[in-house]
């Protein structure tokens, strides 16, 4: 992905009012690492600094942001880039902003010359400044596979809402579906109305979350099941839009019964009852413990994935049979030169690289890729030198990796360090022949995020 570089860049454009932090942006999503994968333009500059979760920026963590600023005015004045104090001016304005915001486990700062965004990461990083001509991602990457988007679906006797879990945040949805709610019957949910289907067929409703099934003395035993009905009808039409992991929580008898009338109940995450379901903090907790387990088990799901295809290819060599290629350096060959369908990674590996184009007059030129050593300081080169052309090393070539493989549309599973070991630690299946996003059944719980447009 590397390129030669001039140090003559555009300034950085305004930041937009979407892009403050703070602003809904400033919380990690899919869409948000889309757009920062997608982006390519030297000088990227990207900052990453765990910080103290607290209503605002602690005094130390504002020193050590403050500190790595400098330390991005000194490697930009070192490389001789053009425009570098307004690439800093953006900088420092959202640097300022951050530290007034409230924070999380960790913060991450992008500027270029189209991007400027902040976002609040869910996990700490390895705090650091990172100027390439793409931005660092891996941590983003990481926390979207570590805490993914999901559905929390509260439930008690006489209601229900619906959530959406993306990062550290709990939030709640508030939707409308169309149900049948059976003929010259009035709406039992409470805030239900009548259709303009109405006229045509008069069992139809637009109901939404959050749902409050009414009140009734006494209260027949179908009624509740008849409520549960509604609530499971609107979860498959939201769902049907927001496909994603779901944990239902909530009084346990309810939750129980409506497990069994459900129709809904694929990708279930687990379930939360008791005391973890009875505050917005105990149930945010319980949530991400239960993804957790859940993100176990389809870690396995991509490893038997990854085996199924090696054997794959052994029986059915050539072309017309799937293939998997492992190490780095072929899997970044592989992943511009066929059609990408899973990346396997260790979650902690880290590969410097430096990248040079062999026939750079090409529009899409051969790359050579050499594989360089880290020394203790953090220095890379071979052997632990310094490059003597900064545009052409890849501070992590894994980093890269994973970008062109979601931008080719593909998936990612991070796994555990040790259990890609023999296979080099990073392994691609591919499937020959074939252009544009994957093919082939994927295991449902591996991270993908649609290139950007690709909605």
């Amino acid at each position: 992905m590397s390129s030669q570089h001039s140090p003559a860049s555009p300034p950085p454009a305004p930041a937009s009012p979407e892009n403050a932090p703070g602003g809904p942006s400033a919380r990690l999503h899919a869409a948000a690492v889309a757009e920062l994968v997608a982006t390519q333009a030297f000088p990227s500059i990207s900052i990453l600094l765990s910080t103290t979760p607290a209503s605002s920026m602690t005094p130390r963590d504002a020193a050590r942001l403050q500190q790595l600023v400098r330390q991005t005015a000194a490697l930009l004045h070192d490389r001789r880039v053009l425009n570098a104090r307004e690439f800093l001016i953006t900088l420092n304005a959202l640097a300022d902003s951050a530290i007034s915001q409230p924070t999380s486990q960790a913060l991450a700062l992008f500027v270029n010359r189209a991007v400027q965004r902040t976002l609040r990461l869910p996990i700490p990083v390895r705090s650091r400044v990172v100027i390439e001509d793409t931005f660092a991602t891996r941590d983003l990457i990481h926390a979207l596979h570590r805490t993914p988007p999901h559905l929390t679906l509260l439930l008690q006797p006489y209601s229900a809402q619906l959530y959406e879990g993306t990062g550290d945040n709990l939030t709640p949805i508030h939707t409308l579906a169309t149900l049948n709610v059976g003929p010259s019957q009035p709406p039992d949910i409470i805030g239900a109305t009548v259709t303009d289907h109405e006229a045509k067929d008069p069992g139809l409703a637009e109901v939404g979350f959050p749902l409050q099934r009414r009140l009734e003395v006494p209260v027949p035993a179908r009624d509740g099941d008849r409520f549960l009905q509604r609530v499971d009808q609107a979860l498959g039409r939201y769902r049907q839009r927001h496909p994603a992991p779901l944990i239902v929580a909530g009084h346990q008898r309810t939750v129980e019964r409506f497990l069994v009338l459900s129709r809904n109940r694929n990708r279930l995450a687990g379930t939360i009852t008791g005391p973890d379901s009875e505050s917005p903090a105990t149930l945010h907790h319980a949530t991400r413990t239960a993804i957790q387990s859940y993100l176990l088990s389809r870690q396995d799901e991509a490893l038997e994935h990854l085996e199924h295809t090696r054997t794959t290819a052994r029986l059915v060599p050539g072309p017309q049979g799937p293939t998997v290629v492992t190490g780095a350096a072929a899997c970044w060959a592989a992943a511009h030169n066929a059609s990408p369908m899973m990346l396997a990674v260790e979650e902690t590996y880290v590969q410097p690289a430096r990248i040079t184009p062999t026939q750079p007059g090409l529009p899409v030129a051969p790359q050579r890729v050499e594989l360089l050593a880290t020394d203790p300081s953090g220095a890379t080169g071979p052997a632990g030198g310094r490059s003597s052309d900064p545009s052409t090393l890849r501070s992590d070539l894994i980093d890269d990796l994973i970008e062109v493989v979601i931008a080719r549309g593909g998936w990612v599973a991070l796994v555990d360090d040790g259990r890609l070991r023999h296979l080099d630690r990073v392994a691609l299946t591919m499937q020959p022949g074939t252009t544009g996003d994957h093919v082939g059944p994927v295991p449902a719980g591996l991270l993908h995020i649609p290139p950007r447009g690709a909605r």
